[in-house]
């Protein structure tokens, strides 16, 4: 049997919630059909946007989500699900007090590094999305508990054999290449990676140490960090030189030792 839909809720009844919403410290614009949100809700006073705790908006039509959403700078828990965006802004950073976000059944493809400004962040539910990566941010969430990422059939990064093995894991893996960006150096040891990460975000990288895992090349990425001078590939599957060493014309220090090389010396 076929329920009638209720009916459409009007732009005078919209902006009753949001005042009202706005005053309990929780906006309720779930299921309404949005397709944007009211300008109403950006519209708030300051005064009135830091009393909000709880904004739920699942179920609607919504392709994005507007800066403003970082005027909320209290806001404890954000609910998402069942929508159509494909990223989040970047002042997402400024939400340092959201500990719960819900994402799930949306079209997101990739998330900001801002993210990793939501240090409070507790629980992050991302089912169902077309994602292919995780940000090095995530590395840094040290208060994330509950990652969910089931159904995301595109995601690669991190590696399934890192995913495999849980959320403290996957952090453990992304924390090295988040501070990278900081300190020019990279080294992961012992976390069984199959293939090279795509380290060609990190332009600036002087050091390169991948030591004990099972990676066989090197791949494309790595021409992209033109200032490495140190690299240690030592204990790995490589049968091959490496070619995208070759143009590394700062490189001093270069160790292949215990792969299957012919020759395995230390440069």
């Amino acid at each position: 049997m076929a329920y009638p839909k209720p009916p459409r809720t009007s732009a005078e009844e919209l902006d009753h919630k949001i005042l009202v919403g706005a005053r309990q410290g929780t906006l309720r614009l779930q299921s309404v059909e949005l397709k944007r949100i009211p300008d109403r809700v950006w519209n708030l006073q300051d005064s009135e946007k830091i009393t909000v705790k709880e904004i739920y908006l699942e179920d609607n039509l919504l392709k994005e989500l507007p800066p403003g959403i970082g005027d909320f700078v209290k806001l404890y828990e954000l609910k998402l699900d069942r929508n159509q965006l494909v990223t989040l802004p970047a002042t997402i950073s400024r939400l340092t007090s959201l500990q719960l976000l819900f994402l799930r059944r949306n079209r997101i493809k990739e998330l900001p590094g801002e993210i990793g400004g939501c240090m409070a962040m507790t629980v992050l539910w991302l089912t169902s999305n077309p994602l292919a990566a995780l940000p090095v941010e995530f590395g840094g969430l040290t208060n994330l508990k509950d990652l969910n990422i089931d159904d995301t059939p595109n995601l690669r990064y991190p590696p399934t054999e890192v995913r495999h093995k849980g959320l403290k894991a996957m952090q453990r893996f992304l924390l090295p290449f988040h501070l990278a960006r900081e300190t020019a150096r990279l080294q992961v040891v012992e976390a069984g990676l199959h293939e090279m990460p795509n380290v060609g975000f990190l332009q600036g990288l002087t050091s390169l140490r991948m030591l004990s895992n099972k990676i066989p090349f090197l791949g494309p990425g790595v021409v992209r960090c033109y200032e490495l001078r140190d690299v240690v590939l030592s204990d790995n599957l490589f049968e091959h030189f490496p070619t995208e060493l070759c143009c590394m014309r700062n490189l001093t220090h270069l160790d292949l030792s215990f792969n299957r090389l012919e020759v395995t010396k230390a440069l």
